[in-house]
């Protein structure tokens, strides 16, 4: 019997090396897809293709006894990985300044010199700056001369550094460059950097990544506000970050923020009253509820941790959206209409 058992193992490891060695050669052609895109100037992704792929995916798998959840999520990592892929093949490789050195900073250095880009990290404190330049080996220079050698700046930096002078002070070395900001609430910070562009004669362009500090996020969405002063950049900015892997979706102020009203503050209120909902009732009844998880629970659980370790940038949401009072309203409505619903 253990003879079987072992002998059922190697056929395993047998599967899994043919599986690996698939896997390699559906990339080496999706990056020969990439060098044809490039030559013909078609943009990285393409929606109905990667819809089409996992569709394929799926109904093949119905033949094959596979699970049609297993089937999608191969599928999107195979389709995530093949963008990664082509994204290492930028259309034109740009000269970044990437300014922080925090956790978003770093997921963005990486697909950006994973694409191709001449990045260089700096910031305020340069020890910081200079660690993450190592761990993405790429360059490190203080802020005047990192700006000054660059086509693009990222500011990767939170609100603190908009209000408290700094960026402001670096706004002086921006001139004829194109100046990118990758904050989730804009309120205050969108019209101040609009007007700095105008006055130091830079190219503002707003983004939001709408993903965190995750590895090589290739395939998700990143929001590009144009200010005035960007405008005629704006088909620029979609090539560069399409080159990186992102899918640009264009927006205006006010639009953004009515929609992370939507997708941001109402959810994290919801999940944050969840949480102490739980924690409360589980030791009012003194029960361990682990044991007693569905697969439902422990999906709501993983989304719980991923807000509560990002709590400093859900507060900031929070206070800053224009729009968090109302949709904060209309959350503790609904939660009421729907207790009421249900006769209590």
């Amino acid at each position: 019997m253990i003879e079987d058992l072992e002998a059922l193992r190697r056929e395993i490891d047998k599967i899994d090396e043919l599986i690996l060695e698939l896997i390699g050669k559906r990339l080496e052609i999706a990056k020969m897809i990439g060098y044809i895109k490039k030559a013909r100037g078609i943009t990285l992704r393409d929606l109905a293709r990667e819809n089409e792929v996992e569709g394929r995916w799926i109904s093949i798998s119905k033949g094959k006894g596979i699970p049609e959840s297993l089937a999608r999520e191969i599928s999107r990592l195979l389709i995530q990985h093949s963008i990664a892929a082509q994204a290492s093949i930028a259309p034109k490789a740009r000269r970044i300044a990437l300014i922080g050195y925090g956790g978003m900073a770093r997921t963005l250095g990486e697909i950006l010199v994973w694409a191709g880009h001449e990045v260089t990290i700096s910031g305020r404190n340069s020890e910081k700056a200079s660690d993450l330049a190592r761990i993405l080996r790429c360059r490190y220079s203080q802020e005047a001369m990192a700006i000054g050698n660059s086509e693009y700046i990222i500011l990767a930096l939170s609100r603190g550094a908009f209000l408290d002078g700094y960026v402001e002070k670096l706004t002086a070395y921006m001139g004829d460059k194109l100046v990118m900001d990758i904050l989730s609430s804009k309120r205050d910070i969108y019209k101040k950097m609009e007007d700095l562009s105008k006055r130091y004669q830079f190219r503002y362009i707003s983004t939001h990544p709408l993903f965190g500090p995750t590895h090589m996020p290739f395939g998700e969405s990143i929001v590009l506000i144009p200010s005035i002063t960007g405008r005629e950049s704006l088909e620029e900015a979609i090539a560069f970050w399409s080159s990186a892997g992102l899918s640009p979706i264009i927006s205006s102020y006010d639009e953004h923020e009515k929609a992370m009203a939507v997708v941001q503050v109402i959810p994290h209120i919801y999940i944050l009253a969840l949480a102490y909902a739980i924690n409360i009732l589980s030791k009012r009844y003194g029960i361990d509820y682990r044991g007693y998880r569905t697969y439902s629970f422990k999906k709501i659980e993983e989304v719980i941790r991923r807000i509560s370790d990002n709590i400093d940038a859900v507060a900031e949401i929070q206070l800053n959206n224009e729009y968090a009072r109302e949709a904060r309203r209309i959350a503790i409505e609904t939660l009421e209409s729907t207790v009421k619903s249900f006769g209590w």
